[in-house]
């Protein structure tokens, strides 16, 4: 039965990795989509053993793979507009288990990140309510929030970098 749902999920995010995302709605899409279930993002979850990730990864198309050895992690990047671009780490603990996910959309359209941005956090806060911390504000930091639940913490942020702008969701254990 788990081989069939994880047999399930791989296929499904198989099919979504394939095809291109164009516009800033189907971006707010995908947002909702990874709030939707924030400890399973793209068939990753946490404590899953790279030989996992290296089989969940192996069919996805239009992603640029590099692997970090100082870092103990993957960084995937795609383009997914003139405008967007998408750019997935995942990071291993000495065990080679997953230990934090970060997904991070990079707008050159500041107004696009705003839309994208409200959207997941009122999910979240639909989800777990009100943030339990506010990240510590700085000069590019622009708003977002942490939540511990499930023995995790999810953390959400906006930052500004001249023109560029980003919206990063990340997923942590062992805190």
């Amino acid at each position: 039965m788990i081989k069939k749902f994880f047999c399930l999920n791989l296929l499904f995010y198989i099919f979504l990795f394939s095809n291109n995302i164009s516009h800033a709605s189907d971006i707010a899409s995908e947002g909702r989509i990874i709030i939707s279930n924030p400890d399973v993002l793209y068939t990753i979850y946490l404590g899953m053993p790279r030989d996992y990730v290296d089989i969940n990864f192996s069919g996805a198309k239009g992603w640029d793979k590099s692997v970090s050895n100082f870092s103990n992690a993957y960084n995937f990047t795609r383009k997914i507009t003139t405008k967007i671009e998408q750019d997935f780490t995942v990071q291993f603990d000495a065990n080679n288990n997953v230990k934090e996910i970060k997904n991070t959309f990079i707008f050159t359209d500041s107004k696009d990140l705003e839309n994208v941005f409200l959207d997941m956090l009122n999910s979240l806060n639909k989800k777990y309510g009100s943030p339990q911390k506010a990240k510590m504000t700085g000069v590019r930091y622009r708003g977002g929030g942490i939540w511990y639940a499930n023995g995790h913490k999810y953390e959400l942020s906006r930052y500004y970098w001249g023109k560029t702008s980003t919206i990063s969701f990340t997923v942590t254990t062992n805190y």
